[in-house]
Formats: C-alpha cells, structure tokens, sequence
C-alpha cells in the first residue's frame, strides 16, 4: 500500500477519544452541546442525540405531506459488514442520496447490469469470483472495469458516507449485559445507532428541515437482529419527539432486497471497503487489492465540513469504536443510570401499547 493510503487510513478514521477528536480538529467549537456525540466524558447516550439549538432553527412548519406522503430530500441506504458470527467486527455504513437523483441512479445501473450481465452487487462475491456467483467467470478486463464503473455510480450520487466500526470481542467484553439488552445484543445495532447519530447532525448543519427516507439492506420480519433495528428507530423517534417536539424523525423506514436497489448495493461495496480497513487497523490484517483501490478513489472525493461533526470531514467517514472509550462509556453509564431509566421506561411503555 502506498504512502497516501496509509495517510488517509488515519486521517478518515476518527475515534471517540477526546484527545485525537478534539484538539485541532474541533478548536473553537467550545459549546458543550455541540461535543456530545465525541466527547464521552460528556455521555455518549445509546439513543439520545443532543444537539446544539439549531434543531429549533430549521423551520420545521414548512414540512409537508405530498400526496399522502412525508416529502423527504434525502435517503440513505445503510448496510452491513462482518455480521457473521465468525467475522470479528462488525461495521454498519450510511450513503446519503438525494431523493431527486435516485430514479437517474436507478436508470444508469441498470444500464450497467444489462451490459455486463450481472443482477446483484455484493462486493465480498464480486472481488472473490465466488464459484457459486454470476462472477465466477468473469475475466479480469471485465472484473476491473465493473468495479471501477459501480465506484463511479457510487460517487456521481452519494453526497456523504457514514460508517462505523466495533471490535466485536471488545463490545462483548466492556459492555454488560445490563446494557446491552437495551442498547443491542447485536454489535450491528450498537453501530447502526452511531450512523444514525452522525446522519441526523449532517442534516442539521446542512439546514435540511425534511427528515429522512431510511432504507436498511433486507431482513426477514422475524428475524431477531431486524426487530432490534425497529427498536432503535422507534426509541430514536420517542426522544425527538418528547425531547425536542419533532415528529417523523425516524418514522419512514423500510428494508429492501439489496439486488432491488441501485444505492443498497453501492453502499454494500463501501461497508465492505470500510471494513477491509477495520480487520487492518485492529489485527493488522493485509488489505485486499480491490478494497485498497477503493478507499484511494473514495479519498479523492473532495471534503465537507460539518461543524457538528467535524470541520474536515471525508465524503467517506469511517469511525472505529477503541476499546478504552468504550470500556469508560459503559463504566459511566451504568454510574450514572439516566440511559438505563430511559431504556427501562420506553419498555414498559412499549408493553403496555402492546397489551402485554
């Protein structure tokens, strides 16, 4: 791997430690609200965003229903990386599309597809040629040229990446079980929950007042990971609405078969990408070639900046959870018990709206 690549390892890749967040990247934003999402001595709350007053200040009046719907200017299409019990981090990945451009999107994949005479993207058979895939024998003038071309889709349309990563032993380790059967037995949805997070303050410093079109990769109804997932959405929309008296935060929601959506599948290449990177950083484990190619060309993407976020933000910002901070966070919430009592409650609310 080249020199820049391992550079811009370490630039993208923030951590919720205060020292390597806030000191330069934050200087000068001094109101404690606007640190909370980082700054762990701050509480890091399982479900709570506190934001600074600009929650206040978007004109949320002006939010309409349009022929029976909730106008929205924004989708974001989040997938996940190393969910397998036998993967050992688990990675969630947001990509922000604006809703006007997905029917364009859409219309140049399947252009793509008929082309190449592929249906579904999943990049981990993709770079593999798994011998069970539409790939298995596909040459390498063709494999290099489709990998290049959904890097450009991906590009052209996504507007901002979030990604974030736990080590699974260290989730399972540093947090108790007091905890984690309210914020998540699974570390996806512990990682969901901080994607969401970093969405919602990107749509509030970009002054966007229509809440989101959230769309997560496919999972059957029973399955006990997706009913985690509703959970955080309906704890999410619980807190912006007794919080801060905004309603449909969270509300529209759907899951879809990824080989059904041109934006799942281009997300499912950057969750693979950004978790290629997390097995390097955390077991120092060789890159994969094509995984390498692509966070290069994602890196070349111009920076936004996002002051509740960070001032030099990556268009491809990727987080990784240390173990220290994670191990302190769970400490400081179970001392302190806000988060729990608020867990505890939205439950039993919950049950009683479910007569159980």
């Amino acid at each position: 791997m080249n020199t820049v690549s391992h550079s811009k390892l370490f630039s993208a890749y923030r951590t919720l430690d205060t020292l390597t967040v806030d000191a330069p990247h934050l200087s000068g934003r001094n109101q404690p609200s606007t640190f909370r999402a980082y700054r762990i001595e701050r509480r890091l709350h399982l479900f709570e965003i506190d934001l600074p007053g600009a929650w206040h200040d978007l004109g949320y009046s002006r939010l309409e229903w349009v022929g029976g719907r909730f106008f929205v200017q924004f989708a974001i299409y989040l997938d996940d990386s190393g969910t397998s019990p036998s993967q050992p981090v688990a990675c969630a990945t947001g990509l922000i599309v604006p809703v006007r451009r997905i029917l364009h999107m859409e219309s140049e994949w399947v252009t793509l597809k008929q082309q190449e005479g592929f249906s579904d993207f999943h990049a981990s058979e993709f770079v593999a040629r798994n011998h069970k895939s539409e790939f298995a024998k596909w040459d390498d003038a063709k494999h290099t040229r489709v990998f290049r071309r959904v890097r450009q889709i991906t590009k052209k349309y996504g507007i901002q990446i979030f990604s974030f990563s736990v080590k699974k032993d260290d989730y399972e380790q540093c947090v108790p079980h007091e905890l984690r059967q309210y914020a998540g037995e699974f570390h996806y949805t512990w990682a969901i929950r901080h994607v969401t997070q970093f969405a919602q303050q990107w749509r509030v410093d970009k002054k966007v007042s229509e809440p989101y079109h959230w769309v997560f990769d496919w999972m059957e109804p029973r399955d006990p990971a997706r009913k985690e997932i509703v959970t955080v959405m309906e704890q999410s929309e619980e807190q912006a609405r007794s919080q801060r008296g905004v309603r449909h935060e969270y509300t529209r929601y759907d899951f879809h078969p990824r080989g059904a959506s041109a934006a799942l599948q281009c997300a499912d290449l950057v969750a693979w990408t950004n978790y290629n990177f997390s097995l390097f950083k955390w077991r120092n484990k060789p890159v994969h070639r094509f995984a390498s190619i692509a966070w290069d060309d994602f890196a070349s993407m111009p920076s936004g900046y996002s002051p509740n976020i960070h001032e030099d933000m990556e268009w491809n910002f990727s987080v990784v959870l240390k173990r220290d901070d994670l191990e302190d966070w769970a400490k400081r919430e179970l001392a302190d018990g806000r988060s729990l009592v608020r867990f505890r409650e939205f439950e039993a609310r919950k049950k009683m709206r479910q007569g159980v």
